[in-house]
């Protein structure tokens, strides 16, 4: 197999396994603040239009899961919000795109080699922690799971069982800011959702939530923040399904020039060129 940057191409370990994302039963909802910015709002405002909304979670062992792989703020007045597939707001950003970490043994080659990958694609440096504030724990708990953007403080990224390489790569681009792919606005124009194959309880995971403000950039099938095609399917069927003849979901590159594009919308200041 060739070899990019360090990172071999068409590697098992980078695909997103369907089992990542999980789901509990039945279906709660909570009152989210969603974000609402204008076609002309900076997505790096402190502050944007504000509005509430009612969503669904899965509550999976007394955690708040939104589409599959979100841990929830707060369950009661999740604070959500977006800029297409990115949270709006310059607080949610890591400053200078500098993401302390720790990890635990049993993850810490998984987690090593996704940093390694953010580090040879982008600006973004993950320094081991020393005494910082704000950082990320990756960590081996129930599935794959992270929250969205800097939240503050010690934020878990999960690692558990089943949780690949890959799957690491898309929990940091969670951390980092970036939402689901098949949420933008604009989806319904390049899949179909078959609601028919979908488990009951997750058809709420592909609702469209984030439909505010514009998508950072086109549509990206192969992005690492994209569901696979067998997303929660109770039947082996796929549950998306493109419109565009033989264009696969998803690869085995890690992340695409589109993923690439709109972190570097969400950190424009960081130094691309390098």
């Amino acid at each position: 197999m060739a070899d990019r940057d360090g990172i071999t191409l068409a590697d098992d370990s980078l695909d997103l396994p369907a089992g990542m994302f999980r789901v509990g039963d039945p279906a709660e909802e909570t009152t989210a603040t969603m974000y609402r910015p204008s076609k002309d709002t900076d997505p790096d405002d402190d502050v944007v239009g504000l509005a509430d909304e009612i969503i669904q979670f899965s509550n999976i062992n007394g955690d708040a899961f939104f589409e599959g792989d979100i841990l929830l703020t707060d369950t009661s007045s999740a604070r959500i919000g977006g800029r297409g597939v990115g949270i709006t707001g310059k607080q949610f950003r890591w400053p200078n795109g500098i993401v302390p970490y720790v990890t635990q043994a049993g993850v810490r080659d998984r987690a090593e080699a996704a940093i390694k990958h953010w580090e040879q694609h982008t600006p973004f440096r993950f320094p081991k922690r020393t005494n910082q504030t704000d950082f990320i724990s990756f960590e081996a708990r129930d599935g794959c799971f992270s929250r969205v953007g800097r939240q503050g403080g010690m934020q878990v990224i999960s690692l558990g069982t089943g949780c690949t390489t890959g799957s690491a790569i898309h929990e940091i681009g969670h951390t980092l800011g970036l939402w689901h792919e098949q949420s933008r606005e604009d989806r319904n124009n390049f899949i179909t959702i078959q609601t028919a194959n979908i488990t009951p309880e997750a058809i709420h995971n592909f609702d469209q939530h984030i439909l505010d403000g514009d998508d950072l950039g086109s549509y990206d099938f192969g992005s690492i923040m994209h569901y696979p095609a067998l997303a929660f399917s109770k039947n082996g069927l796929p549950t998306i399904v493109v419109k565009v003849s033989n264009q696969p979901i998803g690869q085995r590159n890690g992340l695409s020039a589109g993923d690439i594009a709109a972190v570097k919308k969400m950190y424009p200041n960081l130094n691309w060129t390098a």
